[in-house]
């Protein structure tokens, strides 16, 4: 696997002609091809055998969901949108209530609902949605009351930190060396009660 040193020229260079173009204008299906698409598999480094695009989801929510990323014991429901789409704007808080007035309403509220009920059917752990500019995730809780849920908000052409981050929680190889168990309940840390 390479690592962030690596990678990060690639992404320079998805981030330069990606942004060059109007996407702002363009369908979801070219957001997903001209950015989506190559973050996953040319930065994150996911390949053709873990990633199921389009899989029929049955359940709460029966549709296709966009991205299902399938590594050691996780899963990650990924909801793309344009990049027109309305996303929140670059701020320095990067985890925000799920229910509250940011993530709550509009566009995002939306595509995030429809992820977790994709995630729900397919028992994911992590549900993701971005527009290719705004990359938002939370781990899929069950039984959780909603109101205590924060996402993280990350965006990568924007801070270069956050791509670096992007990298370090979802690139494939550190998925696979238990990089979401800060995120996820499958491995919850021990607390040892000592005086």
């Amino acid at each position: 696997m390479k690592d962030w040193g690596e990678v990060s020229e690639i992404f320079e260079k998805i981030s330069g002609n990606a942004f060059k173009k109007e996407l702002n204008n363009d369908s979801e299906a070219q957001t997903r091809f001209d950015v989506i698409d190559r973050i996953i598999k040319e930065v994150l480094q996911w390949e053709h055998g873990q990633i199921s695009v389009e899989p029929h989801s049955k359940g709460g929510r029966n549709g296709f969901i966009d991205y299902k990323l399938t590594a050691g014991d996780f899963s990650i429901i990924v909801e793309a949108k344009k990049i027109g789409a309305t996303f929140p704007s670059p701020t320095k808080r990067k985890k925000l209530k799920l229910t509250g007035s940011i993530l709550g309403t509009g566009e995002i509220s939306l595509a995030l609902k429809q992820a977790e009920d994709y995630a729900f059917n397919e028992d994911a752990d992590v549900v993701m949605v971005t527009n290719g500019d705004c990359w938002c995730f939370y781990p899929l809780e069950r039984g959780k009351n909603k109101d205590l849920i924060f996402a993280t908000l990350l965006f990568p052409f924007i801070d270069t930190a956050d791509a670096e981050e992007l990298f370090n929680i979802f690139a494939v190889g550190n998925v696979e060396n238990q990089s979401l168990d800060d995120l996820t309940t499958k491995n919850p840390i021990e607390i040892n009660n000592r005086l």
